[in-house]
């Protein structure tokens, strides 16, 4: 990582969690990221960039007394939504940094590196020069979340993002466990030149725990975060003892890269 670069991570953080490839749990760890963060105290407001499907805004935005997701939403508080696919609207991932929050972080969509070349830069794959200076200007600067699976496209996108922006962000390889819970599982990353690419650059790397299927499910039917008081009604004992799990085992992966992402 370059000196100007580490220098700049006192100031406040964009944090993209990104992979070309879909179905890899980005909304997953946008959600478990924000409401750690919201939960510690920290000053974090959240955008979904891929409105078409919404998961990270139904997960995280506020609800009026009868669970309905309000139309008027408070980014710092709820979710704010975008489509990055769309002219028009990709601008959001530039113009919430006028919120001003100490921390930003927005869940992309699979497969839109182009598309966030396209917000201020030409649009071609490997030009974010303008989106770089427009962030550092306003007193922010990148954290890359790049979620890992055992699936070698996941690893492609990493090396991509790597080569896009290189130095000028910091990387972080999410290993998603839902996917398999031993190393051996992801031999392809771990004896990749990809990974040695990323720590190279100082990046780093974190697992993502699995949460229990049936666990999720009860989260999501009553819109509930995971850092919810252990024992809980809609809870089993059995249930809460698999949340409580999740979260010892998330929130001491989350203090490896914190200084990444709460500054």
């Amino acid at each position: 990582m370059s000196e100007r670069v580490f220098a700049k991570i006192a100031g406040k953080i964009l944090a993209a969690v990104v992979s070309q490839k879909g179905g890899c749990g980005k909304s997953f760890k946008t959600r478990c990221l924000v409401q750690a963060g919201r939960y510690r105290g920290h000053q974090v407001g959240v955008y979904d960039g891929d409105s078409f499907i919404g998961t990270t805004y139904r997960a995280l935005g506020s609800r009026d007394g009868n669970g309905r997701l309000l139309t008027e939403q408070d980014p710092l508080v709820g979710a704010g939504q975008y489509s990055l696919r769309l002219d028009g609207q990709r601008e959001e991932l530039l113009n919430s940094l006028a919120t001003g929050a100490n921390t930003l972080v927005h869940d992309l969509p699979g497969g839109a590196m182009l598309d966030v070349a396209r917000v201020v830069d030409s649009g071609r794959e490997g030009r974010f020069d303008t989106l770089l200076s427009t962030v550092a200007a306003y007193g922010y600067s990148l954290t890359l979340l790049h979620l890992v699976t055992p699936e070698i496209s996941t690893i492609h996108s990493v090396k991509q993002y790597l080569r896009a922006f290189g130095s000028e962000a910091r990387h972080v390889a999410v290993l998603n466990r839902a996917f398999g819970s031993d190393d051996d599982d992801f031999a392809v990353w771990f004896g990749s030149r990809t990974r040695k690419d990323l720590l190279s650059l100082g990046g780093r790397e974190m697992n993502l725990p699995a949460l229990k299927p049936s666990v999720l499910i009860k989260l999501d039917s009553a819109h509930l975060p995971f850092t919810l008081e252990i024992p809980h009604p809609l809870l089993t004992v059995a249930a809460g003892g698999n949340l409580l799990a999740f979260r010892r085992a998330y929130m001491a992966q989350l203090d490896t890269i914190s200084d990444w992402i709460f500054p």
